[in-house]
């Protein structure tokens, strides 16, 4: 072989090192476009049980963002958005997203993402509830506190 050839082999193999280099940046590039279109479609998904299971407003994003880090919602290898049940042992059993969204919502922890069935805004007590009128000149933040205080015991 002559030096020639061997100048263009190197020249050829630098090339397609560069070419394959490139490729795989432009292919991380697409999957996380892929995953992150993915995730949005989930929480839009998510977004939607929640509303249609009677959770709304600032309560749903608190829901949503909450199941999604508390690993209570997945989406799983064939892109369906599934709850998953957590079992003794740690053990997760997944069910169908709006059956497992219902019985959620019927817990302890669940149950506070719903507007409470009286009416008016959720976390909020009627006047008769607080023993008489005293919240209306209180802030927001003192009735949040009042309310914790309460629930406390």
């Amino acid at each position: 072989m002559s030096s020639d050839q061997d100048g263009e082999i190197v020249e050829l193999r630098r090339r397609l090192r560069e070419l394959e280099q490139k490729h795989a940046v432009e292919q991380a590039k697409r999957l996380r476009i892929e995953a992150a279109q993915q995730d949005e479609e989930g929480r839009k998904q998510l977004a939607e049980a929640l509303t249609s299971a009677g959770v709304s407003g600032s309560a749903a994003r608190v829901a949503l963002n909450h199941l999604r880090f508390e690993g209570l919602v997945k989406t799983t290898e064939d892109g369906e958005l599934v709850f998953v049940k957590q079992r003794s042992g740690g053990r997760g059993e997944e069910v169908e997203l709006s059956d497992g969204l219902a019985a959620w919502l019927k817990s302890d922890e669940g149950r506070m993402f719903l507007e409470p069935s009286g009416g008016g805004e959720s976390g909020t007590r009627s006047r008769r509830d607080t023993g008489g009128g005293n919240d209306e000149r209180m802030t927001s933040r003192q009735r949040a506190g009042e309310a914790l205080r309460r629930w406390r015991g």
